[in-house]
């Protein structure tokens, strides 16, 4: 465990965990911080950056698609406060000439991964302007065998529109509205956009050298909002939102920094189940919300969390590297980030998941 780490003596298990999984080669760095019962009881780093750099607590790394459920919180605000519907079709803000199957679309099917719009396989996201994309998912002639099945996971497409009615409803930018709905001061994480210091997830290649996973080029990545899976942010920060979301479930305090105040109703509609969705391939479905994944399982924080806890991972290809999940009965919040990626770090998130439910003493969850 590095310098300027904090907790972990109740986290007997987890620390073992984590060290052993260091010393195997598994992976070359941890980020790991775990709220419970009004407590901060960890937040730590393990391991390296990247080569020769050692990891701390508060350095900036890349989100992935934790960052969406940042937007459902943006609209669930604006349907509290009767701005929109989550059952409004697109079509009340799409230009006309927009393809009807996606000007038929809800923003509720958007939210919860069912409304199949294929993704732009030819424009790779950051290498356009966030409006030009939009404009060029407005503008696509679906071929009936590229659309979606019902219930599979929307990469980037959806949320991409779900960001650009944020705009249009609420007249700012989407990385403004997403940055005010977690608290006063947010802004410094940045968990829709460019951070100056962002230290990248890290691949393996041949049997020693760990080399960064960059999407778009060094300097391009994250250089403009992406409410799908662009943003950098500490671990802590993560964290952050969560127990202000915990708070506003309870009851404790509506969300003051949003841009409308978000009520414990609004999130507590937004955590309830929806239907099941396939996140890859020929893989099981697994329980999902509105802009949340359920449980454990779809977080691969493995499935003795409560059916009730809630959260979201995010992924490179199949590879977890960064995830959280909030677990209301015992008020817990877990979040990680991995500096580096392999198959064999899927095995370690969900082995995480159930070390820090024992450290705790929560004992395996009733579903």
């Amino acid at each position: 465990m590095n310098d300027g780490s904090m907790g972990l003596a109740r986290l007997t298990q987890t620390l073992q965990l984590c060290e052993s999984a260091l010393a195997a080669g598994v992976m070359l760095g941890i980020h790991l911080t775990v709220f419970h019962d009004g407590e901060l009881v960890a937040n730590a780093a393990f391991g390296a950056e990247s080569a020769g750099v050692p990891a701390r607590v508060d350095s900036v790394g890349e989100m992935r698609c934790a960052v969406k459920p940042l937007t459902a919180l943006v609209l669930a605000a604006a349907a509290q406060h009767g701005l929109l519907s989550l059952d409004d079709h697109l079509s009340r803000w799409v230009p006309a000439g927009t393809n009807a199957v996606i000007a038929n679309c809800t923003l509720r099917e958007l939210l919860t991964h069912r409304a199949g719009i294929p993704e732009l396989r030819s424009t790779r996201v950051y290498s356009v302007d966030f409006h030009e994309y939009v404009d060029r998912l407005l503008a696509l002639r679906i071929a009936s065998w590229t659309w979606r099945p019902i219930g599979f996971y929307s990469l980037t497409a959806g949320w991409h529109l779900l960001g650009w009615v944020a705009e249009q409803v609420l007249g700012e930018p989407i990385i403004a509205l997403t940055t005010r709905i977690m608290w006063p001061g947010a802004e410094d994480s940045r968990l829709l956009g460019h951070a100056e210091e962002n230290h990248p997830f890290l691949l393996r290649h041949g049997t020693e050298n760990w080399e960064p996973y960059v999407d778009q080029g060094k300097y391009r990545l994250y250089d403009r909002p992406n409410p799908a899976w662009g943003g950098c942010a500490s671990v802590s920060d993560l964290v952050r939102l969560y127990v202000r979301i915990l708070d506003c479930l309870e009851g404790q305090a509506t969300m003051e920094g949003a841009v409308v105040p978000i009520e414990p109703a609004t999130v507590a509609a937004l955590i309830q189940p929806s239907m099941p969705i396939s996140v890859t391939t020929g893989q099981p479905s697994v329980p999902f919300a509105t802009g949340f994944f359920r449980g454990g399982t779809g977080i691969n924080f493995a499935d003795d969390w409560d059916s009730a806890a809630f959260g979201h991972g995010g992924t490179i290809g199949s590879r977890y590297g960064t995830g959280v999940i909030c677990e209301p009965g015992s008020r817990t919040v877990v979040a990680y980030r991995l500096s580096s990626l392999s198959l064999r770090t899927n095995a370690f998130v969900s082995a995480v998941g159930t070390a820090v439910r024992a450290d705790l003493g929560l004992g395996v969850a009733d579903h």
